[in-house]
């Protein structure tokens, strides 16, 4: 059970490395035209399934867009519509590629329940999306885990559009996640707890809360200790508290504000500490 344990905590910690950045699809929005930080079309699974079965087998894919397909949309009159579908297709030997574009009129009988005097109406989706301009401020690589400097919030209904926010987001520099591990592993007090020297904590961490001037005022907190297999998740046990109280001791910290919250890189964010590590640290600085 230890080594399952433990083999998630790998996981959790190096998720990041480990997954797959994904293309979006793109949106017409005011006259212009913005990355959209979703595929709505694969909200439908038989929907999906359609348009899979309709689009050429000789469309290239890749692990950031497996289905080889990117989607245009458009608001219009409060409405989400399908603009068109483009993909990318190529010869039996892959030296020649182009573009092949399928408009509503070829897509018709796909969606032909959402088909409408030559428009397709997306009132199969229903859900929050974000659409991002200019820079980019976060890209972490996994699924569309990540921010730009202008950002569209869009509340879908049934294909209605009920609102758009409209964010300008930035960065304030400061320590980042890999640092303040650093500077955690240099202070980590083993004097006050003799009982854990022998062993690796795994400390997790998630749900941040930070000021604007990159100071950490809380977060959720619990440790797992290898090799006994103890798990704390009590915020008053006092292996926590003391962490805690390392980690809002030391900034200011990268901070972003996303959206309208500061927010710091990762949302959840996993520190392994030993004797070993803490050693190691104060030998190198």
């Amino acid at each position: 059970m230890n080594k399952i344990i433990m083999m998630a905590l790998c996981l959790f910690a190096f998720l990041s490395v480990k997954a797959t950045g994904l293309d979006g699809d793109v949106i017409h929005i005011d006259g212009k035209y913005w990355g959209l930080l979703a595929k709505p079309i694969n909200e439908d699974s038989l929907l999906y399934v359609r348009l899979m079965d309709f689009l050429p087998e000789n469309r290239y894919s890749s692990t950031a867009n497996w289905d080889g397909y990117t989607a245009y949309w458009k608001i219009e009159n409060g409405n989400l519509y399908l603009q068109h579908i483009d993909v990318y297709l190529h010869n039996e030997t892959r030296d020649t590629s182009w573009v092949k574009v399928f408009s509503p009129d070829d897509l018709k009988d796909v969606f032909a329940s959402y088909y409408r005097g030559g428009k397709i109406y997306a009132s199969w989706f229903s859900g929050q999306v974000r659409a991002g301009q200019g820079e980019q401020l976060i890209y972490i690589h996994s699924g569309f885990y990540r921010h730009y400097e202008a950002e569209q919030v869009i509340t879908v209904e049934n294909g209605r559009v009920l609102s758009m926010q409209l964010y300008h987001n930035y960065k304030k520099d400061g320590l980042k996640m890999e640092s303040l591990y650093s500077e955690v592993v240099k202070c980590f007090p083993w004097q006050q707890f003799p009982e854990y020297r022998e062993c690796k904590l795994y400390f997790t961490t998630h749900s941040y809360e930070v000021t604007p001037k990159g100071r950490l005022t809380d977060c959720y907190v619990n440790v797992y200790i290898q090799p006994t297999g103890e798990k704390i998740n009590d915020a008053n046990h006092p292996l926590i508290k003391t962490f805690k109280e390392i980690l809002k001791s030391i900034y200011p910290l990268e901070v972003f504000f996303i959206n309208g919250k500061f927010i710091l890189m990762y949302d959840n964010y996993t520190f392994p500490i030993s004797v070993e590590k803490t050693k190691e640290a104060n030998t190198k600085s």
